[in-house]
């Protein structure tokens, strides 16, 4: 996988990859938003809000040049890993991403129980989603997670299968800044609200992504 390093985790039946954003990605992404973000015009024709889960602030799309510059980049090289961890005898011929966008969650905000795989074209479900986190506030890094089995200030929780005395069905994470994750899009996730002052705001990217195996 050349320098790009990764972990593979297997909280249940499905696999999350986990990884660290490189530093130029993470700044290209937040100014990427700040642009965006700084021009009412361009906040209007990136909304993407109507078509998401999230109770958020705002959910905007991310740049298509951005997008490119780092799916071939960064992002590629990670998910032809993740698929071909699993399906080990195919060869990845085509990553399509279907969708990208910011979130930006403020003091309160929160993203309730969902999968990606029927919110877009129903004709190209994505395979896989991710989350990556560029800006976290300060009161996420100082909460102490005191209580098991309890939903925790801004992290995210995925989800599968039913919780007995021997199998594990939620998998809970902090996020950290410059944290990724790859998992299937039919995962379900939920993001809790954190509590903090007006202006912190935590900011994460997701995209999803359709991928297509060589048949032969």
């Amino acid at each position: 996988m050349s320098d790009v390093k990764c972990a593979l985790l297997k909280p249940f039946g499905s696999t999350i990859l986990k990884s660290e954003l490189p530093d130029d990605l993470v700044k290209d992404f937040y100014n990427d938003l700040t642009k965006i973000r700084q021009d009412p015009q361009l906040v209007n024709q990136h909304k993407f809000g109507h078509k998401l889960a999230g109770n958020l602030y705002k959910e905007l799309l991310i740049s298509h040049d951005t997008m490119l510059k780092w799916k071939q980049k960064y992002f590629d090289t990670l998910i032809v890993h993740y698929a071909t961890s699993h399906y080990k005898h195919k060869k990845v011929k085509q990553i399509i991403i279907t969708s990208a966008w910011h979130n930006i969650q403020k003091s309160g905000d929160f993203n309730p129980c969902h999968t990606h795989t029927h919110f877009e074209d129903k004709f190209v479900s994505p395979d896989i989603s991710t989350v990556g986190y560029i800006k976290l506030p300060q009161s996420m890094s100082e909460y102490k997670h005191t209580k098991p089995h309890h939903s925790v200030g801004g992290y995210i929780e995925f989800m599968e299968g039913t919780e007995d005395m021997f199998t594990n069905a939620n998998y809970l994470l902090q996020p950290k800044l410059s944290d990724f994750y790859i998992f299937p899009a039919s995962l379900r996730h939920a993001v809790y609200p954190f509590h903090a002052n007006e202006t912190d705001e935590r900011i994460s990217f997701s995209f999803n992504a359709k991928i297509l195996f060589d048949e032969k």
